[in-house]
């Protein structure tokens, strides 16, 4: 028998261990107090503490029931089972037990703040805050609660009142690293990355072990173009804690990044294999197999990660755009009607460029933009002022692009550098590219007054820099086709910015103050679908064609198509091919039936999947040609060995037909209604061929099979075509040139009258 004096030092002694952290040794004194005394509340209730600390969940939840049992109005009790009961995934009972706690003590503060972090945690922000307010009312001083409040603040999307709460919990304790952690995640929010590198920083000084600190800091590094501290950040991490799935899947996205992509699938695997439902990393295995043209494998990948997540943001839309370029239709239909209707719905639905390719509505491309600006690239450019401009000076243009190199924007616009007036206007090029040099490269370098290599500054170094040269108008080739720098206009690189050839619609971003467009590709009745001015040109597309086409350079038998059959051509990219357009050609070929159809695949699963459905369709497989990548000048000459070139829709060729109609090769195309479905219509009108212009698929197709039909229709306009090629605006680069310019001098007129960008007009007789 133990006297009450023996059990109560007992009591004590176990506490004070339990208070050290010798966990085993208090449990030890506690069961020997529990022999002598089971019905002894605080042994019952500390020691289920001791086993909550040890990640005993059920033991410790059975002791602390049983202690409650006893004194069912002990609130420090009820606390504790919520913390196990959380601890244990059963949120809604830890929930009950806290609001226990509260009733039987009113001003228990840590009970107050638990439950906030509950509800926090169960997407209840606004609750969550409540609670948080009423524990720092009955404790000002518990840093904790701050930090908490600032994560509820950050949740319910006020990120500048949870900076403030993070600043308070860091005067109450300057050495809380979760604060600093969070606090960084607020000011990245505001956009003022150079402060939350530094709260991770400090947060990494204090801990320099912590694994989450530096992946986010590896994370902003990345955002920051500062490769080789973000690989330093995940390398730390990973020798740290080597089975850690986030790291490697960071670190697979960084090397992605760096264009190192077999290495970033090894990382990516490397994380789902240690969490087989990691449903991001799946995701980013399946862009990064696409990127590899692996298409079954990644299509695979991006099914996986659809299972685990249906909701995950933009996946919908870069799941269509794999399939599309695998020409994998099964599904198709149903898959673009929710495409739709999550866009309209202003969700996180799809990437802004596989959009032009599935929906030919210039309202819901500018709707996807506008939703991806917002979460990606929102404008933060406060502070950003631009002396007034002098109008004596010449106006400064800079450029900016991923791909001055052997890429379709820098065939294009080559002969325009090389055009500009430098009386007039002074070039500069801002490259962010990751390409080795080539001698595309180099004739645009050299074409240029300035030439900036930005690729490893981060976007508001390059906006600052830009602003530092004094660029009066800034023109971004890229929009949102891969390796985009959107962030760069973000942070107002110019007072005058636009897009212009590489992303065909509305950029959809409020810092983006022009289109280039023609009445063709923009009519007037369209332009409430694009947030832009609109700078009206004669013709949209710069063009220069130094590379001569040489006849019988490459020849149908050595292409191995047949001699006398009619060849339609179309060398688009294959996710421009939707199925209703193979439904059309299909039609055709049916309808000309010594025909054959002359396509270029990137990838094996796109040609074994066009083969199956041209024979669905009722056509046969050999009736589909398929090209390979050439050199330019076999390339050229290819287009002569065919006869008809049949655009695409919704998203017509750009490059390609210029290619084909510099080549001689007729192009057919139907006129849709967004930009990207009229390039072929703005071409041909710029072109003086307006005749191969159709304002329907039926009438595509009766007019396909008519050329097809009469050789002497067909002929004549290949003639037209011919001449028509050194007179006509579309390959006359000077021309182009000047009304670029006059379209500058006029943005820059308004710019100089103190005026708002307003739309622009320059007519085919300036």
């Amino acid at each position: 028998m133990h006297s009450e004096d023996a059990l109560r030092d007992m009591l004590n002694k176990a506490l004070a261990l339990q208070q050290a952290g010798e966990f085993a040794r208090a449990l030890n004194l506690y069961r020997k107090l529990l022999m002598a005394a089971p019905q002894s509340f605080d042994a019952l209730h500390l020691s289920g503490v001791c086993h909550m600390e040890l990640g005993q969940t059920q033991q410790a939840i059975d002791l602390i029931t049983r202690a409650l049992a006893l004194n069912p109005d002990s609130a420090g009790a009820h606390n504790n089972l919520g913390l196990v009961l959380d601890a244990a995934g059963k949120p809604q009972q830890a929930l009950e037990c806290y609001n226990r706690a509260v009733t039987y003590q009113p001003d228990f503060a840590e009970a107050h703040s638990n439950r906030g972090l509950l509800l926090l945690a169960m997407g209840q922000a606004q609750s969550a805050l409540q609670c948080f307010d009423r524990a720092i009312a009955l404790r000002p001083t518990l840093a904790q609660c701050h930090s908490n409040r600032g994560n509820a603040m950050q949740a319910l999307g006020r990120p500048k009142e949870a900076l403030a709460c993070y600043d308070r919990a860091l005067a109450l304790a300057p050495g809380f690293v979760d604060a600093w952690y969070n606090r960084a995640a607020s000011l990245l929010a505001l956009q003022q990355h150079a402060a939350a590198l530094d709260s991770y920083d400090r947060a990494h000084a204090l801990q320099p072990q912590h694994a989450q600190v530096l992946i986010n800091r590896s994370n902003l590094l990345l955002r920051l173009q500062r490769h080789a501290q973000a690989m330093r950040d995940l390398e730390l991490v990973l020798r740290l804690r080597p089975s850690m799935p986030e790291a490697h899947n960071n670190l697979g996205y960084l090397l992605s990044t760096l264009g190192q992509t077999t290495q970033a699938v090894e990382r990516f695997q490397r994380a789902i294999k240690l969490r087989p439902d990691y449903a991001e990393a799946h995701y980013n295995l399946a862009c990064s197999l696409q990127k590899l043209q692996q298409y079954a494998q990644a299509l695979a990948s991006f099914d996986r990660a659809r299972a685990l997540d249906p909701e995950r943001p933009y996946l919908l839309g870069d799941r269509l755009h794999a399939r599309m370029q695998a020409c994998e239709w099964a599904g198709h239909a149903a898959d673009l009607a929710q495409l739709v209707v999550r866009i309209e719905a202003g969700e996180r639905a799809s990437p802004c460029f596989p959009v032009l390719a599935l929906i030919d509505d210039p309202a819901l491309q500018c709707k996807a933009a506008q939703t991806w600006v917002a979460d990606r690239h929102p404008a933060c450019a406060e502070g950003v002022s631009f002396p007034a401009p002098v109008a004596a000076q010449r106006i400064r243009i800079g450029y900016f692009s991923a791909d001055f190199r052997q890429h379709p924007v820098a065939l294009l616009m080559a002969g325009v550098f090389e055009s500009h007036d430098r009386q007039e206007f002074e070039i500069t090029g801002f490259s962010y590219g990751r390409h080795p040099d080539d001698a595309m490269r180099e004739r645009i370098r050299v074409s240029l007054d300035r030439y900036e290599d930005v690729r490893d500054q981060s976007d508001a170094e390059v906006a600052a820099l830009a602003r530092s040269l004094g660029i009066d108008i800034a023109i971004d080739l890229g929009g949102y086709t891969e390796h985009a720098r959107t962030g760069i206009f973000a942070a107002r690189a110019a007072p005058v910015q636009l897009g212009y050839l590489g992303y065909l619609g509305s950029m959809g971003a409020p810092y983006m103050d022009y289109i280039l467009a023609d009445e063709t590709l923009i009519p007037p009745a369209m332009q409430q679908h694009y947030q832009e001015q609109i700078a009206y040109l004669p013709s949209y597309q710069a063009n220069d064609f130094r590379v001569p086409v040489e006849a019988g350079r490459v020849s149908r038998a050595s292409l191995n198509i047949p001699e006398q059959a009619f060849v339609f051509a179309c060398f688009n990219n294959n996710y421009k091919i939707t199925p209703l357009m193979f439904d059309s050609w299909m039609r055709i070929l049916q309808q000309v039936p010594d025909s054959v159809l002359y396509l270029y695949v990137a990838n094996a699963l796109a040609q074994e999947n066009l083969q199956r459905e041209a024979q669905q369709r009722g056509v046969a497989a050999d009736r589909l040609l398929f090209a390979e990548r050439l050199a330019m000048s076999d390339y050229l000459s290819r287009y002569q060995c065919c006869d008809l070139y049949l655009d695409t829709l919704p998203y017509n060729a750009g490059t390609t037909a210029s290619d084909a109609l510099w080549a001689g090769l007729p192009l057919l195309t139907c006129r849709g209604h967004a930009l990207a479905a009229r390039m072929g219509a703005s071409l041909l009108q710029a072109l003086d061929l307006p005749e191969l212009i159709t304002e329907s698929v039926a009438d595509y197709e009766r007019m396909a099979i008519t050329l097809a039909q009469q050789p002497q229709r067909l002929a004549e306009l290949r003639a037209r075509l011919q001449a028509n090629r050194d007179s006509a605006r579309l390959f006359d680069t000077r021309r182009f040139t000047r009304s670029l310019e006059q379209a500058f001098t006029r943005m820059q007129q308004h710019r100089l009258a103190g005026e708002s960008p307003q739309l622009v007009r320059v007519s085919g007789q300036d």
